[in-house]
């Protein structure tokens, strides 16, 4: 079948340029996936070799040794405070539960003995918290060698920021 023919099909005596297309269009088959995935790098490579790109990657590899470097020079300081951080989360689910206990014993007729009784819970959990967060706070100090209320520790994220800058910014020619 040729183009005028199929052009005639589609309603019309002439082959315009617009159902030449369309039909150009239909025979045309899809781009195999390899041949996608190929176009897909070949976009993405060129995005990385822009300006954006490498602006981009430099701030993505400062981001992730940043959060490496902490993460390795952090040591015990991390992970007490990730252990401190579990502690507080099992106190407050102890005490949620305890609340709904209340809640579910006192129910709505005795409101005035179920309002003291969570203030008395919530209370008990703020000193539990605070006295928690003193030992913690204290053992950290003696992790770190600090006297006690010396300063801050000494390895924060935004230091190790400004750390993989200055190894960024003075390693080369």
């Amino acid at each position: 079948m040729d183009l005028a023919a199929v052009a005639e099909e589609h309603g019309g005596g002439r082959a315009t340029a617009g159902a030449a297309s369309s039909v150009a269009a239909a025979r045309r088959p899809r781009a195999s996936l390899l041949r996608r995935s190929c176009e897909a790098i070949r976009r993405a490579l060129a995005f990385l070799f822009s300006h954006a790109g490498v602006c981009a990657l430099i701030l993505a590899y400062t981001l992730f040794g940043a959060a490496l470097f902490l993460r390795v020079e952090g040591g015990p300081a991390a992970d007490a405070a990730a252990a401190a951080l579990r502690r507080a989360v099992r106190r407050r689910r102890i005490t949620a539960d305890s609340l709904w206990a209340l809640t579910a014993r006192y129910n709505v007729l005795e409101e005035a003995q179920w309002r003291a009784g969570v203030v008395e819970r919530i209370l008990s959990h703020q000193e539990e918290l605070v006295a928690e967060v003193r030992q913690d706070a204290a053992a950290e100090w003696a992790l770190l060698g600090a006297a006690e209320g010396a300063g801050r520790p000494q390895w924060t994220f935004a230091a190790a920021l400004m750390y993989a800058l200055t190894v960024y910014t003075t390693i080369g020619e």
